[in-house]
C-alpha cells in the first residue's frame, strides 16, 4: 500500500507550495510604496489626494480634517493569484472490441467494360487424321436406256479404206487386212486421217523415235534396235494390202563422216542398207519410200570416238496406204 500511496503525497506537496507561493505574494503586496497603493485605490473608483512628506501644518490639519480618506477595500476583498494546473490524470484503459455488424447489401451490377482489340490469328493446327472407310453403298436402280449411237464403224482391211468410206477423224481404229474369217484376226491401230487430203495412212509407232550417237569409232558398232507395237506377222498383212509405205529417218553428225560405210540401217528382211531412201549415199534428212525393205529393223553408227565427234538420230512411225 506504501507505493500506492505515492502519487497523494506528490499532489499534497504540491498544494503546500502553492499556498507558500500566495503568502510570499501577499507580502510583496504588502511593501509596495504608498503611492503606488493610493494609485490602486484610484483604479477602483476612489478620490484621493496626495501629501508631501514631513511636518504637518496646520493648513494640512485642517485639509484633513475637512476632507476624510474613503476606507479602500478590505485586504481579503483582493482577487488572488490563479492557482497552478493540476496534473493530467491517467488515460483509462481500452474498452473491449465491439462485435462484428451485419454484412451490408450487395451493390448493383456495374456496366458492362469496353470490348477489347482481337487477339492476333493463332497458327493452323496440324491436320486431322484421315477417317474410317465409309460402308459400301448400295447398288442403284438401273438407269434409263441411251439414244441410239451413230453408224458402227464397219471393219475394213486398212486406214486408207476406212477414210475413203468417210472417216475422216484421227485416232485409233480396227481392221481386219486378210478379211473376215481368214488368218489373223482384226486389231486395233492408229489411223493418220489429216496429214493427206486424200489418203489415210495405217501408222505403226516404235520405242527408238530419237538418240544420241557418241564414243563409238568402228564402222556400224553403235547398234539401235527397234521394236514395233504390232507383231511380224500384222505388220506384214498391213504392207499386203497397202501400195506404199513411208518411214522418216534422219542423221545429224558433227565431226563424223555419213559415208565410207560408217553409219548404215537394217531392213525388216535383215540387210543392210546404205542407200537412205533410194537416194545416192551421202544424202540425209531422207524419207524411205522402199516398201520391201520397210520398216527399219535397226540402225548401226560408227565414226563417233574421238573428241568433237558425235550425232543426233531420228526415227519415224512406219506409215503404210
Amino acid at each position: 500500500m506504501v507505493g500506492a500511496c505515492k502519487p497523494i503525497e506528490t499532489k499534497f506537496s504540491a498544494a503546500v507550495c502553492v499556498g507558500i507561493v500566495l503568502m510570499c505574494l501577499s507580502q510583496v503586496s504588502t511593501s509596495l510604496k504608498p503611492d503606488d497603493k493610493l494609485d490602486g485605490l484610484q483604479k477602483l473608483g476612489h478620490t484621493l489626494r496626495k501629501r508631501s512628506v514631513g511636518s504637518e501644518t496646520a493648513s494640512d490639519t485642517e485639509e484633513r480634517s475637512a476632507t476624510s480618506c474613503p476606507r479602500g477595500p478590505t485586504a481579503g476583498a483582493l482577487a488572488g493569484v490563479p492557482g497552478v494546473p493540476g496534473v493530467p490524470g491517467v488515460p483509462g484503459v481500452n474498452g473491449a472490441c465491439g462485435e462484428t455488424g451485419p454484412t451490408g447489401a450487395t451493390g448493383a451490377k456495374g456496366d458492362m467494360g469496353v470490348e477489347g482489340v482481337p487477339g492476333q490469328k493463332g497458327e493452323a493446327g496440324l491436320p486431322g487424321l484421315d477417317g474410317l472407310k465409309g460402308a459400301k453403298g448400295e447398288v442403284g436402280p438401273p438407269g434409263e436406256n441411251g439414244d441410239s449411237g451413230p453408224t458402227s464403224i464397219p471393219l475394213l482391211a486398212s486406214c486408207d479404206a476406212l477414210k475413203k468410206a468417210g472417216f475422216g477423224v484421227s485416232g485409233t481404229y480396227r481392221i481386219d487386212p486378210d478379211g473376215a474369217g481368214n488368218g489373223s484376226e482384226p486389231f486395233s491401230v492408229v489411223c493418220d486421217m489429216t496429214s493427206d487430203l486424200t489418203v489415210g495412212y495405217t501408222t505403226i509407232h516404235h520405242d527408238k523415235e530419237d538418240g544420241d550417237v557418241k564414243g563409238f569409232e568402228d564402222r556400224g558398232s553403235f547398234i539401235v534396235n527397234v521394236t514395233y507395237d504390232l507383231g511380224r506377222g500384222q505388220v506384214e498383212a498391213i504392207k499386203a494390202v497397202s501400195s506404199s509405205c513411208r518411214q522418216f529417218i534422219k542423221y545429224a553428225c558433227i565431226g563424223s563422216l555419213f559415208d565410207g560405210g560408217y553409219q548404215y540401217w537394217i531392213s525388216y528382211d535383215g540387210q543392210p542398207m546404205v542407200n537412205w531412201g533410194g537416194v545416192p549415199t551421202g544424202t540425209t534428212g531422207c524419207a524411205c519410200g522402199v516398201t520391201a525393205t520397210l520398216p527399219v529393223s535397226q540402225l548401226r553408227f560408227g565414226d563417233t570416238g574421238e573428241t568433237g565427234e558425235k550425232g543426233v538420230y531420228t526415227l519415224g512411225p512406219l506409215q503404210c496406204a
